[in-house]
């Protein structure tokens, strides 16, 4: 079985050629090829040279979103599941073990992220107003991008016309994903992990010292585009009008 492992990063190649080498020696006890996929986008960054390693250099304004999208057409065609993983996923051998294993025997597969709260950090999201909540799999509707598996036709088959800015893609290509899931009958699993993650606490401090609105989830064009893809025009419009104000109004007091 033939998989792809996509990653993108800045600059955190000790990360990146860990998780290379967990993977691997996972894969090789379970008779799996990979192919790993980095976008890297500091010309500075160092991985480890290997014949199942391929490198992109792209801009440094391109960002998780776009990095991945690049990523993700640059696939080879005999690739049978695609994954994805954050370069500062913190995941152990036994781990990475588990989910490989799991991931031969799924067509989807998402990993849950729990704090030392036990609060449930990244995963399976559904939605509510305009916030995405912690769901369960059997109601979710959307899961964050940080470690997951797709089957390669259902994930090349979400892929949107639109390239997002930073943000929102995860959430685009899971929406896709689970609606043709549950069309086709597939059958999706999860695994859940825990570590020190970032608690709800730090990723609303996060949210609150965003310098470029341009340059993440506020992008109102993002906003819009993500909104109609899911049948929320409503929103969309809401979102669109109130981020371009925020943007208007951080580019002017930088003007002055």
């Amino acid at each position: 079985m033939k998989f792809s492992i996509c990653i993108t990063t800045y600059d955190k190649q000790d990360k990146v050629n860990n998780l290379i080498d967990s993977f691997q020696n996972s894969a090789n006890k379970l008779n799996i090829t990979l192919r790993f996929y980095i976008s890297v986008s500091n010309i500075t960054i160092d991985i480890n040279p290997r014949t199942d390693v391929k490198i992109f250099k792209l801009p440094k304004d391109y960002f998780w979103a776009r990095s991945f999208k690049f990523l993700l057409k640059k696939i080879d065609e005999d690739s049978e599941k695609i994954i994805h993983i954050n370069d500062d996923t913190n995941i152990s051998n036994e781990e990475v073990e588990k989910f490989l294993n799991l991931s031969v025997l799924s067509d989807v597969l998402v990993a849950n992220f729990y704090d030392t709260k036990k609060d449930h950090i990244f995963g399976f999201k559904r939605f509510d107003g305009r916030s995405f909540r912690p769901s369960s799999i059997c109601k979710a509707e959307f899961f964050n991008g940080n470690l997951f598996m797709s089957n390669t036709d259902l994930l090349i088959d979400s892929i949107p016309f639109y390239t997002y800015k930073h943000g929102f893609l995860d959430y685009h290509l899971s929406f896709k994903i689970i609606k043709a899931l549950n069309e086709r009958k597939l059958k999706m699993e999860e695994l859940n992990i825990n570590h020190n993650v970032e608690t709800n606490l730090e990723r609303k401090m996060l949210h609150k010292t965003i310098r470029d609105p341009m340059n993440s989830r506020m992008n109102p064009f993002d906003q819009m585009i993500f909104y109609i893809s899911i049948g929320r025009p409503f929103f969309g419009c809401i979102s669109f009008f109130l981020n371009a104000f925020r943007a208007i109004n951080f580019y002017t007091r930088g003007i002055k």
